[in-house]
C-alpha cells in the first residue's frame, strides 16, 4: 500500500515556536492530500490552490470564496477584475496534490467555518457568564465550582458513561470555550484543521434528550422558568453549530410527555415527581443508530425511587449517557409541618394552598438538617450511579443555563476523543 504523502510544516517568516506571526495562526499541515500551506502575493496567486486568508472585504472573505473553492483560471480572473488588490498583497493558500483532495479539503474547511460562525453567539454568551460569575474560562467549570455547586457530589469527573482516554495531549475539543469560537478568523479555522486536531468537537450523529421536572415543588419554588430558559437556549443554538445533534424535549411530573422546543410554559399539571415514566419514555425514543445523551433538571428525589432505579439500569444497558442536575438549597429541607393524616392536601411533599399555623411548622436543628440532606443526596446519587452517569448539585440557580451548556460541551468534546 502506498504511504500517505509527506506533509511539510509551514510557518510564515518571523513565526515563533507556536507557529504564530503577527497575531495570525500558522498551520503545520497533517491533512491528507494537502501538499503545502504558504504565503503568496496577489499577483502570484497560482491555479489549483485554495485561498485560506488574505483577500478580506468588509471584514470577511469575498462571497466568491465563502465555500473555499479551488482557484481555476476563470475564478482568478474574476477576483483580479473585481477586487484589484495591490500586486504584493499577501494571500495564504493551501496547495493540493490533486483536485479531488482539494475539493474534499475545501468542503471540510467550509463546514468548520460555518460551524464556528454559528457557535459564536452562544460562545459570546458563555464567556460573558464566566466573567459575571468570576470564572476563568481557561480552567474553571461552573458545573464543578464549589462556589456554585456542591462539587463534592460529582460522581466522576466527566459527564458520560463511556471510557475517557487517559494520557491525552492538549485541551478537550470544545464548542463554546475555544479561542477560535471567539475570534472566527479564517486563518484560525484553517490552523485548527490543518494541525490535524480542530478545537471544535466532531459533529457526531447525536440525539440529546432534555428533560425538565415540572412538578409541584418546581412550580411552588418558581424554578420552572429557569429550566425552560436553559432548555430553549440549547434548542435554539446548538443545532446551528452542530447539525448532527437532534434535540428531543420532555417534561415530567406524575407522568412524562415529549414536548416541542423551544417552549414557554409547563405542558403538564404540577403533581408529584416521578422519574421512572420519564426514563421509559426516553428509552422508547432512543435512536439505536445514534449516540443518546439524557440531561435531567429536577429539584428532588423521585417519589417512585425503586422503580426509577430499575429504569436507570435500563438506561445504562441501552447505552443512554445520563446526567442529572439537582437544584438544591438547604432551605428546601429546613422546615417540616406536623400534621395528622388527611389534615392537609399534600402534593410532592409540600402542603397545597392551605395556611399552616405557625405552631405546626418545625425548624430542624443543624444536626437533623444534615441528616435529612444526606438522605436526600444518598437517594438521588444512586440514580446517577446506577445509570452509569453523573450529577451536578446546583446551589446557584442563575448559572443553570451555563452548566447545561457545559455538560453538553464537555460530553461532545470527550466523545471526539474516543
Amino acid at each position: 500500500m502506498q504511504d500517505e504523502p509527506s506533509i511539510r510544516s509551514w510557518k510564515p517568516p518571523g513565526a515563533d515556536n507556536t507557529g504564530h506571526a503577527n497575531g495570525t495562526a500558522a498551520a503545520g499541515s497533517a491533512y491528507p492530500g494537502i501538499g503545502e500551506v504558504r504565503r503568496v502575493s496577489w499577483a502570484g496567486l497560482p491555479l489549483g490552490a485554495i485561498i485560506l486568508d488574505g483577500p478580506i472585504v468588509a471584514g470577511a472573505l469575498p462571497p466568491e470564496l465563502r465555500e473555499f473553492p479551488v482557484v481555476d483560471r476563470m475564478l482568478r480572473e474574476e477576483l483580479y477584475r473585481k477586487y484589484q488588490f495591490r500586486p504584493d498583497h499577501p494571500v495564504t493558500i493551501a496547495g493540493a496534490l490533486d483536485r479531488l483532495a482539494a475539493q474534499r479539503f475545501a468542503e471540510d474547511v467550509a463546514a468548520l467555518d460555518r460551524r464556528l460562525r454559528a457557535a459564536q453567539p452562544l460562545s459570546r454568551e458563555v464567556m460573558e457568564e464566566y466573567s459575571r460569575f468570576e470564572l476563568d474560562p481557561s480552567r474553571d467549570f461552573a458545573a464543578e465550582s464549589p462556589r456554585l455547586t456542591e462539587s463534592e457530589r460529582l460522581v466522576k469527573d466527566h459527564y458520560n458513561s463511556f471510557a475517557v482516554p487517559v494520557g491525552r495531549e492538549g485541551p478537550i475539543p470544545t464548542l463554546v470555550r475555544s479561542p477560535f469560537a471567539q475570534d472566527v478568523s479564517t486563518a484560525g479555522v484553517i490552523a485548527g484543521l490543518l494541525t490535524g486536531r480542530p478545537l471544535l468537537p466532531r459533529d457526531e450523529a447525536l440525539t440529546l434528550h432534555l428533560a425538565l421536572d415540572v412538578s409541584f415543588s418546581m412550580k411552588r419554588r418558581d424554578r420552572i422558568p429557569q429550566g425552560l430558559a436553559a432548555f430553549n437556549r440549547i434548542a435554539r443554538q446548538i443545532p446551528a453549530a452542530m447539525p448532527g445533534t437532534r434535540i428531543v424535549g420532555y417534561m415530567f411530573s406524575h407522568s412524562a410527555r415529549e414536548v416541542r422546543l423551544p417552549a414557554d410554559r409547563a405542558a403538564l399539571r404540577a403533581e408529584d415527581t416521578r422519574q421512572a415514566e420519564l426514563f421509559t419514555t426516553v428509552l422508547r425514543r432512543r435512536d439505536p443508530d445514534r449516540r443518546n445523551k439524557l440531561v435531567v433538571i429536577t429539584d428532588g428525589e423521585p417519589s417512585d425511587l425503586a422503580t426509577t432505579l430499575r429504569r436507570a439500569e435500563a438506561l445504562r444497558r441501552e447505552s443512554v449517557d445520563y446526567t442529572q442536575i439537582l437544584l438544591h438549597t438547604d432551605e428546601d429541607l429546613r422546615h417540616e409541618v406536623t400534621h395528622g393524616g388527611g389534615e392537609f392536601e399534600i402534593r410532592d411533599n409540600l402542603i397545597v394552598d392551605e395556611i399552616v399555623p405557625e405552631d405546626r411548622i418545625v425548624t430542624l436543628s443543624e444536626e437533623a438538617l444534615c441528616e435529612r440532606r444526606e438522605g436526600r443526596f444518598s437517594d438521588f446519587t444512586r440514580i446517577a450511579e446506577i445509570a452509569g452517569g453523573n450529577q451536578v448539585v446546583l446551589t446557584e440557580f442563575a448559572v443553570l443555563g451555563l452548566v447545561t451548556v457545559e455538560i453538553y460541551d464537555r460530553y461532545v468534546g470527550l466523545l471526539s476523543l474516543v
